[in-house]
C-alpha cells in the first residue's frame, strides 16, 4: 500500500499536489473549528454569513450571494436557517431582500469572533508572519478577483 501511495504522489504534477494540499489544510482546520461552531448551533457557513452581514448590515442578499461567491439556493438556505433560529433578518424592499443580524445574532457574533479569530490564527502559528504573507500573496494570484 505504501508503494502504491508513493506512486500516486511521485506520477502526479507539482499543481495536483498543491490542490490536494490546499484541500487538506482547509479541511483539517474547519474540522477543528467547527468545534466552537457546533456548540453554539452553527456551521462555518452560517457563521461566515453572520459575520459578513455584521460588516456590512443592509447588505442585500444579492450583494453577499456574490461576495461569498456561492449559488443563490445556498444562500437562501442559510439566511433561511438563520432567520428561524432569530440570528437575522430580512427586510424585503421590492425584489430585494436585505440582511441584518438581530440583537441575538449580534451579541453571538461579538462573542465568537475574538474566539475563533484566535483558534485560526493559532493554526498558522507555525508559520512566520513573512511566510504567512507570503502565502496571501501567492493564494490571492489563484484567486484574482
Amino acid at each position: 500500500m505504501s508503494n502504491n501511495h508513493s506512486r500516486f504522489y511521485k506520477d502526479r504534477p507539482l499543481s495536483v499536489l498543491l490542490w490536494i494540499r490546499l484541500i487538506r489544510v482547509v479541511q483539517k482546520i474547519s474540522r477543528n473549528a467547527q468545534g466552537a461552531l457546533t456548540e453554539a448551533g452553527l456551521t462555518g457557513p452560517q457563521f461566515d454569513l453572520l459575520v459578513h452581514i455584521q460588516l456590512t448590515p443592509g447588505v442585500s442578499q444579492k450583494e453577499i450571494t456574490q461576495r461569498l461567491k456561492v449559488t443563490k439556493g445556498n444562500v437562501s438556505q442559510l439566511i433561511e436557517k438563520l432567520e428561524q433560529k432569530g440570528l437575522l433578518k430580512r427586510n424585503r424592499q421590492g425584489r430585494n431582500s436585505y440582511l441584518t443580524l438581530t440583537n441575538v445574532g449580534t451579541r453571538l457574533v461579538e462573542r465568537m469572533l475574538p474566539e475563533h479569530d484566535a483558534f485560526i490564527e493559532n493554526q498558522f502559528s507555525a508559520l512566520t508572519s513573512d511566510e504567512q504573507q507570503q502565502l496571501f500573496a501567492l493564494l490571492r494570484k489563484l484567486t484574482p478577483k
